[in-house]
């Protein structure tokens, strides 16, 4: 199906690199990074995780975010540009965004017998993105989104971590217990109560710490707010069978 022109992206900067932003910042457009080469580590105000080789990182307008530097080298490709469509952030390694990322690789590639920066080069660039971005508007309305109740909840944890708990949650949302768990029971996708919620949360951030941050274990305790180590250990041993430190060496072979 064709775009119509309302719907085609404004492409306002592409481009290779190997040096991404370091310092937090947000900007009233929209951002794809395609990792094309090594590991890209990306960062919000709730999250850290990793982009491989193949992965993308869609990234909507006015979120915080940075990267993290590297010693090990890397390439990405970069998009900045406007659009009418409401995407939330996306991040993953879809085939169909593959294959209209390679094709813009193509038009860009110096062996092109024409300039991408020509008008005629941009609106090819920019009739590949909008079908990129077609596709993840589809996909993404696959997917039931989690309510703005919900989401404020998941915030909350990411921002305050194990110090936590059902009641402080309920006051900070202004409600009581008992309305907390009705609404969230109501609100929320999924077989789950609001504590097991609190810690499925708990244990994601931590295995993204686990998996991509350079913070050891005591970092990562006082980051997520437990009062010591062994707290930390425990809780997590607990929800997955193994220690964190299990974890680690778990991941470094392999």
């Amino acid at each position: 199906m064709q775009e119509s022109s309302a719907e085609m992206p404004e492409l306002l900067y592409f481009g290779r690199g190997d040096t991404p932003s370091l310092r937090p910042h947000k900007h009233a457009f929209y951002q794809i990074e395609f990792c094309l080469s090594g590991r890209l580590t990306g960062k919000t105000e709730t999250e850290v995780f990793s982009l491989a080789a193949g992965d993308f990182w869609l990234i909507p307008p006015e979120l915080k975010h940075h990267f993290l530097d590297s010693l090990e080298p890397y390439e990405y490709l970069s998009f900045k540009f406007n659009c009418n469509r409401i995407l939330p952030p996306i991040r993953g390694n879809d085939p169909v965004v593959r294959y209209f990322l390679d094709r813009i690789l193509e038009v860009i590639s110096p062996a092109k017998g024409f300039s991408p920066f020509t008008p005629e080069g941009k609106l090819i660039v920019e009739s590949h993105l909008g079908g990129l971005l077609r596709h993840l508007a589809a996909s993404s309305r696959e997917v039931p989104r989690e309510s703005p109740f919900v989401m404020a909840i998941r915030e909350e944890v990411c921002q305050e971590g194990y110090a936590v708990n059902v009641s402080l949650l309920a006051e900070s949302l202004h409600l009581t217990r008992s309305q907390l768990q009705y609404r969230f029971a109501k609100e929320h996708h999924g077989n789950t109560n609001i504590k097991h919620f609190i810690e499925e949360i708990l244990v994601s951030l931590a295995d993204r710490h686990l998996k991509y941050s350079p913070m050891n274990l005591s970092e990562i305790a006082k980051e997520m707010n437990f009062p010591s180590i062994y707290t930390f250990s425990r809780f997590y041993k607990r929800k997955t069978g193994m220690s964190p430190l299990q974890y680690r060496k778990k991941l470094a072979c392999g």
